[in-house]
C-alpha cells in the first residue's frame, strides 16, 4: 500500500468553496473528465450528502507489464461529498471503479476554515493505493501513486481557477478594460 497526505491554503473563504465544490468542472487543468452525474443528494440533519459519479479519459501511458490490464478510453469515478454547514466542514472520499482488478485508488479530501486565516481554505488530502496482483503488486502501485501525486497538483490549480472565475470577475474586468484601453488610446491619437 501507498499512502500520500497533503495540506494546502486556498485563498477562497470556506463559503465560497463550498458554493463551487460540485461546479469544478470543466476546468483547463481537469480537460480529461467529461462528465459528471449526481446519482443521490439527501440532506441529514446539518449535512449535505451526494454521490456523483464522474467519467473521465484515462489516457494512461502504462508500462508495458500492465498495458493489457489498464482500460483505455472513458472509466468511472465514485464521488461522495458531506458538506456540513454548521461545522463548516466539506468532505470528500472519491474511488475508481475501473480496473478494481489491479488497483485500487482512494482519496479523502477535508476542506475546512484555515486557522491562521479565516479567509483561508484549509484543504487536508490523502490516498491511498492498494494491489493486490501477486508479484507486480508494488511496482503497480508506485504507477498510480506518481500518476496520482501528478493529478493532485492540477486539481487544486483547476479548483482554484474555478474560484478565481466566480469571485473574482472585477479584477479580472478591470485587467482586460485597462490593457483594451491602453490598446485603443494610441490607435485614436495617430488619427
Amino acid at each position: 500500500m501507498k499512502y500520500y497526505n497533503n495540506t494546502n491554503n486556498i485563498n477562497f473563504k470556506w463559503e465560497q468553496v463550498s458554493k463551487v465544490i460540485f461546479l469544478r468542472y470543466p476546468n483547463p487543468w481537469s480537460k480529461h473528465v467529461y462528465s459528471e452525474d449526481t446519482i443521490s443528494r439527501t440532506v441529514e440533519g446539518p449535512i449535505l450528502k451526494t454521490v456523483r459519479l464522474l467519467t473521465k479519459n484515462t489516457a494512461v501511458k502504462a508500462p508495458q507489464f500492465m498495458g493489457r490490464f489498464v482500460p483505455t478510453g472513458p472509466v468511472c469515478i465514485v464521488e461522495e461529498s458531506h458538506i456540513d454547514a454548521m461545522k463548516k466542514t466539506i468532505i470528500t472520499y472519491t474511488r475508481n471503479t475501473a480496473f478494481n482488478h489491479i488497483a485500487n485508488v482512494v482519496e479523502r479530501c477535508e476542506f475546512t476554515l484555515s486557522k491562521d486565516n479565516k479567509n483561508k481554505t484549509l484543504v487536508k488530502r490523502e490516498a491511498w493505493v492498494i494491489s493486490n496482483v501477486y508479484g507486480l503488486s508494488k511496482a503497480i502501485e508506485m504507477f498510480f501513486f506518481d500518476r496520482y501525486k501528478s493529478q493532485v497538483k492540477k486539481s487544486l490549480k483547476g479548483l482554484e481557477y474555478i474560484l478565481n472565475k466566480m469571485y473574482v470577475p472585477e479584477k479580472i474586468l478591470s485587467m482586460d478594460l485597462s490593457h483594451s484601453l491602453s490598446r485603443t488610446v494610441p490607435l485614436a491619437h495617430r488619427i
